[in-house]
């Protein structure tokens, strides 16, 4: 085959890839929109749920165990070792949980998954295998987090009726909709750049969504409470520590503006509502530290990403 036949091929392929990235994140949008409507719709009820590890049992020995006695490669096992000297044994229990029968794959090229802003595939966590695929080593961290944070199981609702529910972190994934995907990708990036890389925040991929995820934060009065939440798929503590400064419509336009700017790209309105109003809310604590460290967070984000300040909102 000469190598112009050889190209036309591979564009092809791409482009028929392509297509088909653009339908599923498509279809995700549409499931998201739906999330966002039924949150709205029923903000008021909320599922009753217990913290996922309800033992007393050191996690960390039992985690090391499985690593001593089972294939890992290096890198994944170097991952590992880091999430547990950064993270305490009760927010563990679903790594311990998922990694007795994790399933690993690494390869250039996927056609689902984490991308950064080049297009250029980097992983993805698959809750039904039980199987991360990574083609970046850099970014097996976030993959990990996600699998140590995933678990299906079957909640209650206040009226009584129950819900089969996929939770990963924040994220809830249902039969027809999904809720919290961009909040939750960006406390997992959060977590990925704070253990793995050293607090480096200046990163290609789910930018905006960690910035905000930082000025929200600065509510709660420890922000390794926002750490055991997302660990225990907690999103209600994190709402209900938002409501005691914002309102429930503040509350479903973060959630909206952070989805929009992980699947329609990077609006420049988006961005700057989603800083502006995070930061309007962090001022309502009346807290002089926590007001001041809010302008250090906006003002890193402008000076890293000085082309999403193009005008400015009041």
């Amino acid at each position: 085959m000469n190598s112009i036949n050889h190209a036309k091929l591979m564009l092809e392929s791409w482009l028929k890839k392509d297509k088909i990235q653009r339908e599923i994140k498509m279809d995700y949008i549409k499931r998201i929109n739906n999330g966002l409507a039924d949150f709205y719709e029923n903000r008021n009820e909320k599922p009753k749920l217990g913290l996922t590890n309800n033992t007393n049992i050191n996690l960390k020995p039992l985690i090391e165990n499985i690593l001593t006695n089972n294939y890992f490669p290096l890198e994944f096992k170097q991952c590992i070792n880091i999430l547990l000297n950064t993270t305490e044994s009760q927010n563990l229990f679903l790594c311990y949980n998922n990694l007795k029968n994790i399933q690993l794959e690494k390869k250039k090229h996927h056609l689902l998954g984490f991308f950064d802003k080049d297009k250029i595939f980097i992983g993805s966590y698959y809750l039904a295998e039980n199987k991360i695929v990574y083609s970046n080593d850099d970014s097996l961290f976030h993959e990990i987090l996600h699998m140590s944070s995933s678990i299906k199981r079957k909640i209650t609702w206040d009226n009584n009726t129950s819900s089969l529910v996929i939770f990963s972190g924040f994220e809830r994934v249902y039969e027809n909709f999904v809720q919290f995907r961009g909040f939750n990708e960006g406390y997992t990036e959060l977590l990925n750049r704070r253990k793995f890389f050293e607090k480096n925040y200046d990163t290609n991929s789910y930018t905006i969504n960690i910035y905000t995820l930082r000025l929200l934060e600065l509510l709660l009065k420890n922000k390794k409470d926002f750490e055991t939440a997302y660990f225990n798929n907690d999103i209600e503590f994190i709402y209900d520590s938002f409501k005691q400064y914002g309102n429930n419509k503040e509350f479903f336009e973060i959630i909206k503006y952070l989805d929009l700017c992980t699947y329609n790209g990077l609006n420049i309105y988006n961005i700057q509502s989603t800083i502006t109003l995070a930061q309007n809310i962090v001022k309502r604590t009346n807290d002089r530290n926590k007001i001041e460290n809010s302008e250090i967070i906006v003002d890193e984000f402008y000076k890293n990403n000085p082309k999403m300040k193009t005008k400015k909102l009041y």
